[in-house]
Parts: structure tokens; C-alpha cells; sequence
């Protein structure tokens, strides 16, 4: 009778204690779950793309001080020359709010996004984030054009608050719908372009001339695309004036 009992299978009653046999496979399994649960996610991760590196998200509110400009997009020069796009807060741009300041020197209150050539302020909400200040008045920029020549560029129409840094990705489809409403919203595009440098042009985009995108060229923002545009600058800021009838999108190998 004793090795008959001993021989018989465990059986599991759910008001008894677990069988020793029953802990052990448990635990086992467990154990082997555990590890490819965490190994499944390291190689999700490592698989994602880099979003980028911004190189300045600042969560301390700051002031500067400058001359405000309103075109061809909002902007400050700094009193030491430096130069920052302008940005409200959420899908936003400050054009008609900066336009009483259009010329003069100002403070601004706000919080600074950077990413490679370019930075910006976003303006505080409060109705003195921007007040007209005594002070040096800087020239407004030139805009020159570098040459009539056309360029062939590959990269992606990104908006100039998101890729900068205030949200992660700030490009790619995933990012498209954001992007296409900050920039209807009245925010900077700028165009990433692909090549195979570790650093990223971000020029500004007009469209013939003008900074308000078309409908046509809004569809491509957030799609990888190749486009014909003539170079100029304005000040140190590099502004690509593209003809729309030149965008195409791409899906071929970048630069």
C-alpha cells in the first residue's frame, strides 16, 4: 500500500498546498518566460531608429533679450547677435502676436528648444511674455541668395518646434499628422536633409517665395521626398525656396 501511494501522480486541488512537482516546473517556466519577455524587448528596442539628439530642451523658463521680427518667419535677434525662431505654445505660430513688436527691441519669456544650427523660443502663454524693452535695435537680417543655381536635395519637411526637440520622434510618419497641423498651425517647416553626415541641415522652407506651404506640398510633410530649391540665407539661417511642381517623393537609397 505504501509504494502504490508514493508512485501515484500529484494532483493539483486548488485549497491544497501546490505539489512539489508542480513548484518546480512553475518555476521553471516562469524563469524562461521572464527572460525572453526581457530579451524580446531589448531587441525591440535596439531595433527602433534614433530619434535624433536635440541639444537643448530646457524646462527652466528663461528670458532673452533682442529685436523681434515677424518674417518671413517669427524670430529675435539676440543682443548678442544670435538668432532664434519664435514658437507658441502648442500647434501654434506668434506672427500675429509679435507683429505690435515687429522692429523692436524686446524680452521674451519663454523655454528653449535646439537642435543642431537651430534653436528656438517658446513663448510663454502669460499676455507679458513678450514685452517692447529700451535697448540696442538690431538690423533686420538680409535675406541673399547664395546662388541662382538649382540643388537637388533628399530629406523630409519637418515643423520647427517638434523636430527641435519638443516631442520624440519629431519626424518620420509616425510624427506626419503632428507635424502637418503645427506647421498649418503657423510654425516654422524646415527641411532634414538626408545624407551621410552625423550632422543634419535644417534650413527653413518658403515655397516660391512665400512661407505659407500649399496644400499640395502640405500632403508630403513627414514622407521622405526629393526636391529642386535655390539657395539663400538670412543671416546665418539657411532658407531653401522651393517650386512645389519639383517635389516628389522618394524611395530610393539616401545620399
Amino acid at each position: 500500500m505504501s509504494d502504490n501511494k508514493n508512485s501515484a501522480p500529484e494532483f493539483y486541488v486548488g485549497y491544497l498546498p501546490l505539489p512539489r512537482s508542480h513548484k518546480r516546473f512553475l518555476s521553471a517556466l516562469v524563469s524562461v518566460l521572464v527572460i525572453a519577455m526581457l530579451s524580446s524587448g531589448a531587441l525591440i528596442a535596439a531595433a527602433q531608429r534614433n530619434p535624433g539628439k536635440t541639444d537643448q530642451v530646457s524646462t527652466q523658463r528663461a528670458t532673452w533679450s533682442g529685436t523681434v521680427y515677424t518674417d518671413p518667419y517669427p524670430m529675435m535677434i539676440h543682443d548678442d547677435g544670435s538668432i532664434h525662431l519664435l514658437i507658441g505654445i502648442g500647434k501654434f505660430g506668434v506672427k500675429d502676436r509679435i507683429a505690435p513688436f515687429n522692429g523692436k527691441h524686446c524680452q521674451a519669456d519663454g523655454w528653449a528648444l535646439a537642435r543642431t544650427n537651430r534653436s528656438a523660443i517658446q513663448l510663454d502663454i502669460t499676455p507679458d511674455a513678450i514685452r517692447e524693452t529700451s535697448g540696442p535695435i538690431r538690423p533686420a537680417p538680409t535675406q541673399t541668395t547664395q546662388s541662382n543655381e538649382q540643388v537637388e536635395l533628399i530629406g523630409e519637411i519637418v515643423d520647427g518646434k517638434c523636430f527641435l526637440g519638443a516631442m520624440k520622434p519629431g519626424d518620420g510618419k509616425a510624427h506626419k499628422a503632428c507635424a502637418t497641423l503645427c506647421i498649418q498651425g503657423g510654425l516654422p517647416p524646415m527641411f532634414a536633409v538626408s545624407n551621410q553626415s552625423s550632422t543634419t541641415q535644417l534650413p527653413l522652407v518658403l515655397v516660391n517665395g512665400s512661407p505659407t506651404l500649399p496644400q499640395s506640398v502640405l500632403e508630403l510633410v513627414g514622407e521622405p521626398i526629393k526636391l529642386t530649391a535655390t539657395r539663400s540665407t538670412l543671416g546665418p539661417i539657411e532658407i531653401l525656396n522651393v517650386n512645389p511642381a519639383s517635389i516628389q517623393r522618394w524611395s530610393g537609397q539616401n545620399p
